[in-house]
């Protein structure tokens, strides 16, 4: 969602997401906004998973109309709301996918990758939607070769999936794929 933002602000595409994230922390939330695009998305956040988006619910057809009605002077308050929009679907999603989470006393670490995770607004927004939990960036964490982990970002699911095969750890989110019963995901091999 930002990067179409972003094109409607101007920026090149290189530098994008720190100008949009720049621009938002400039800006306010404004709720009737955040309420439409609320109302705009609910059917396609209320689906069943597993699902996937494509331009045609995020992209640019999608939000230039919200936009366009905002006006290029607003394009700060725009910004910052979609960073809020974004931050608290995902917490949305999380608390209905893993409610024991929520309330307990857990302690859980959230990492994000990808675009997003050098967003400055957009991680602000997550930090604030996912409080007491900490939250980091896997870029910012090095491994012991001094490579961000954010490269190795493949190879540290599959170890954790692994760890959990050999655990006898339920992996699967039968909230979603509907399965009867949990599940231990993977095979070993002799």
């Amino acid at each position: 969602m930002c990067s179409s933002t972003s094109r409607c602000a101007g920026p090149p595409a290189a530098r994008s997401s720190s100008i949009s994230a720049a621009r938002a922390a400039r800006g306010r939330v404004d709720e009737p906004l955040l309420q439409a695009l609320e109302e705009r998305f609910a059917g396609w956040f209320s689906a069943r998973s597993p699902r996937s988006s494509g331009r045609e619910e995020f992209g640019e057809r999608a939000l230039l109309p919200l936009l366009e009605s905002f006006g290029r002077e607003r394009i700060d308050d725009a910004l910052a709301t979609l960073a809020r929009f974004a931050a608290r679907c995902f917490a949305r999603r999380l608390r209905r996918y893993a409610p024991e989470l929520f309330g307990s006393r857990v302690r859980l670490q959230v990492w994000w990758t990808g675009g997003g995770a050098r967003h400055a607004a957009l991680v602000g927004e997550l930090e604030r939607e996912l409080a007491p939990w900490p939250c980091a960036a896997l870029d910012t964490w090095s491994g012991a070769a001094g490579q961000p982990l954010q490269s190795a970002r493949e190879a540290l699911l599959f170890a954790l999936l692994a760890d959990r095969r050999v655990a006898g750890t339920p992996s699967d989110l039968r909230a979603a794929t509907g399965a009867e019963r949990p599940v231990v995901l993977g095979c070993l091999w002799a």
